[in-house]
């Protein structure tokens, strides 16, 4: 029993400097499957970005759907399978309680603003609808300020691409197929159902988790395909009026509610439970397009609508990215609702609007990127509605390192999640004495223009790791600029984003960012009046390092050598033993990211064989198939990391450390062409075998393997080499990609230099399988494995201009040579 919580509820800090604070609510509704825990991290996200507003209080609440259990726990007990009403009449009841709860513990009621997702968007708008009739009524004391619905189905769900599957109309069917999962759900152990999950479907732990605790639910999985049948046949025609769509009329329930509930609506792009064509209608018809109509009457009270290419399902992978659009919108309504209630606005009236251009080239690119020593050059405007006075504006650009880990105790429905947070670069844009400055007021309608003039290091200062280290190796690793990875809207080519192969759990951002600031409040932070940012992507260029030392043993990560026997049948002796060696192969160099190449990134590996017969007339096996895979490897902790990670043992049973691993197929290539070579017994003295480590520091390899466990002195062996080519999958043009005919499931990768930084980091392994046919054989084809380490490298910006000129460089040459002949004092010390 690892989860059983039908309840997430985030409070906001005791803290009584700021008693005064208004309340507000926000209450999420989840969407089918109706499990509150699949959203704990963006509701943890949106709690901590919400919690710089010191001017507000929130309440961030959010409940299972009626019906829907986990192993352990349940919702509530129906007698019977819940409809969609029935769903509608449960989350209003319990937001009406827990208005009740927050009253009665400050003295007044919240302002509520309500969240739905999917499904919960269709039970925010019926609820909407009810509080409009409600609010007449004397309890009716609350404000239903506002409404934010994410990816929502509100309409025509049947006409959706999954909607016209028509699976669900069986009848019956829900009960069919919790019948087929029952026997899963009782004979499958929890942590084996849990890794299952995690193994096919990528999840993160808390969705993998949650999911895992849903199926050997009693009738969880049966709950869900009844309320996804229901809402086929419910969500049909847009059936609200005005009391919802043009609420402008309404009266609200106190003189500071405002005229109607401001709703903004996030569709996603690619949505495959909403039609094109119906969300399109949706906004054509409801959705807030012009300041004026053409008759000239304000649309500013109809809905915000907007698109994003997000999936529909982002409290999987996409939390942060929903949270930090939600925290807007939030702002945005609260600023609404403060205005005078007779008017509207879309938008905060006295807030500053604030804009960031690039203005070196990128400013129409699909996604900004840059590498080291490019510079990033544009300008911020600001434009205030009133007089605003300030105190300063900050320009700056930025990187973040962020990440968490969840682990999972065996013995208790808890978890423990642990989070780091590491702000590595912030390069801040001199303001100049301009009369903006001198004053510290912005004057209302006029727009200021300050521009911006980044340049991208090469590396990081000393101070940006400033921790416990193994050895001085790791502080220049990490003092290394890292790459962009895990921010899904930096992660693109071309025009479209894509897979970086990174956890949500470790992401490396950068963005160009802008404040205005008016003294500090209470608790000693500086008040926001206004922030924006332009996210652009890094890849900085990395070089070639060193070959690892790699050690010969069972636990390593890496190996570099194999033997095995091979054998004439399952019962009988052993023709020989055969030897697969290999070393780290070049780096595959990644163009800049400046760079359209439509060359290939590729590299080469060589593989040496040799065969050790125990007998004269033995002969070498008939070599099959090499298969080549590419392991990408992300390591990530809450705590900095002391050494340069080799081994993933120590981080799979960490409390503080996590890997993530994917595994892209490459090639595969039948080798049977090879030719065997033979070497009769030299009269020189056999060569003892090397420790492969030794091997492998060595600048040259060997091209024929030391000889295998059982090989005898003065006997005759065979050699074979075969050169492997290694292409990266071909996923566009520019840094981060690669080209060749490869599986096509592998086109949308993104592959980021290999890189150390304080903590996480990406490296690579390259997975070699061989296959080999013993002549006469009747036993099954033996395979030998190796998996050598290999780095992506990138190649920089040619024509950035360098961070030192030839002139500074000669001119501090000139310096050290002279520092030969100052003068020195040799005396000893003074006493």
């Amino acid at each position: 029993m690892w989860e059983t919580r039908t309840k997430l509820l985030y409070e906001p800090p005791k803290d009584p400097r700021t008693k005064n604070a208004e309340e507000f609510l926000i209450f999420h509704i989840p969407g089918n499957p109706g499990l509150i825990p699949f959203y704990e991290p963006f509701l943890v996200t949106l709690q901590k970005l919400l919690s710089s507003l010191e001017s507000a209080h929130f309440y961030i609440c959010g409940y299972s759907l009626l019906g829907f259990e986990t192993a352990g726990g349940q919702t509530a007990k129906p007698s019977q399978l819940v409809r969609l009403q029935d769903q509608i009449d449960y989350i209003e009841e319990l937001l009406y309680n827990e208005v009740k709860k927050i009253r009665a513990a400050t003295g007044r009621p919240p302002k509520v603003i309500i969240m739905g997702h999917s499904v919960g968007a269709y039970i925010l708008l019926e609820i909407v609808r009810n509080h409009r009739k409600k609010i007449q009524s004397p309890d009716e004391d609350f404000d239903l300020i506002g409404g934010i619905l994410l990816f929502p189905t509100i309409a025509d769900i049947a006409q959706s691409p999954s909607g016209v599957v028509r699976i669900l109309r069986i009848p019956h069917f829900a009960q069919i197929a919790g019948a087929c999962v029952k026997p899963l759900a009782v004979l499958v152990p929890m942590v084996v159902l849990y890794y299952l999950v995690k193994l096919f479907t990528w999840f993160p732990d808390h969705a993998a988790r949650t999911t895992a605790a849903f199926i050997k639910s009693r009738t969880g999985v049966k709950q869900s395909l009844h309320l996804a049948k229901d809402e086929m046949n419910t969500i049909t025609d847009d059936h609200w009026g005005e009391e919802v769509w043009g609420a402008a009329t309404a009266t609200g329930t106190t003189s500071g509610d405002t005229i109607n509930s401001n709703l903004i609506f996030l569709w996603g792009q690619n949505d495959k439970w909403v039609a094109a064509k119906t969300r399109n209608n949706l906004m054509e018809a409801r959705g807030y397009r012009n300041p004026k109509t053409p008759n000239g009457s304000s649309e500013t009270w109809k809905p915000t609508m907007v698109t994003d290419d997000i999936p529909h399902g982002f409290c999987i992978k996409h939390s942060e990215v929903v949270a930090e659009k939600v925290r807007g919108w939030v702002e945005e309504i609260i600023d609404v609702h403060r205005e005078t209630p007779t008017m509207v606005y879309r938008g905060n009236k006295t807030k500053p609007a604030m804009d960031i251009t690039l203005t070196d080239g990128q400013q129409d690119a699909f996604i900004p990127s840059y590498t080291s020593l490019d510079e990033i050059k544009g300008q911020v405007t600001i434009t205030t509605p009133i007089d605003t006075k300030f105190e300063h504006i900050f320009i700056t650009f930025e990187g973040v390192a962020k990440t968490y880990v969840e682990k999972i105790a065996t013995s208790s429905p808890t978890n423990g999640r642990t989070e780091a947070f590491q702000c590595f670069l912030r390069l801040v844009q001199p303001m100049g004495d301009t009369g903006l400055m001198e004053t510290r007021v912005a004057e209302a309608g006029k727009t200021y223009t300050f521009p911006f003039n980044f340049v991208v290091p090469e590396r990081l200062l000393p101070q940006a790791c400033d921790h416990a280290r193994d050895n001085d190796s790791v502080q220049e690793a990490h003092v290394q600029l890292p790459p962009s990875l895990g921010d899904p809207l930096t992660a693109g080519s071309g025009k479209a984003l894509m897979d970086d192969m990174a956890p949500d759990m470790a992401v490396v951002s950068y963005a160009v960012k802008v404040r205005m600031t008016n003294g500090r409040g209470s608790t000693g932070k500086h008040t926001l009046l206004a922030e924006t940012s332009k996210k652009v992507r890094v890849v900085p260029a990395v070089d070639e390092k060193p070959p690892l030392s790699v050690q010969a043993g069972a636990e390593d990560d890496y190996r570099l050598r194999k033997e095995k026997d091979i054998r004439k049948g399952m019962f009988k002796g052993k023709i020989g033993r055969l030897v697969m060696e290999s070393f780290q192969p070049p780096s595959l160099r990644l163009p800049s990211i400046k760079t359209s190449s439509p060359c290939p990134v590729t590299t080469m590996a060589t593989v040496n064989l040799r065969f050790d017969p125990t007998s004269p007339s033995a002969q070498p096996p008939r070599l099959g198939t090499l298969s080549t895979k590419l392991k990408v490897a992300t390591f990530f902790a809450s705590v900095p990391m002391q050494e340069i990670p080799a081994r993933s043992s120590p981080f799979h049973y960490s409390s503080n450390k996590g890997i993530y691993v994917e595994t892209l197929p490459l090639s595969s290539r039948c080798v049977a062409s090879a030719q065997w070579e033979k070497h009769s017994p030299s009269t020189r003295s056999t060569p003892t075998r090397r420790d492969s480590a030794l091997s492998n520091l060595s600048t040259s390899h060997p091209s024929t393997p030391d000889p295998s466990a059982s090989y005898e002195k003065g006997q005759a062996y065979y050699t074979a080499s075969i050169v492997v080519p290694i292409t990266l999958p071909h996923s566009g043009t520019g840094a981060g990609t690669g080209n060749g005919n490869n599986n096509n499931n592998n086109n949308n990768k993104l592959f980021s230099p290999t890189f150390h930084s304080c903590l996480l980091s990406r490296v690579y392994a390259l997975d070699l399988s061989l296959s080999c046919n013993t002549p006469q054989a009747n036993v099954s084809a033996p395979t030998l494995h190796l998996k050598l380490p290999i780095q992506i490298s990138t190649a920089g910006n040619a024509d950035a201009r360098p961070s030192i000129s030839d002139s500074e460089g000669e001119a501090m040459a000139r310096r050290e040579a002279s520092e030969f002949t100052w003068p020195r004092s040799i005396a000893p010390p003074s006493p």
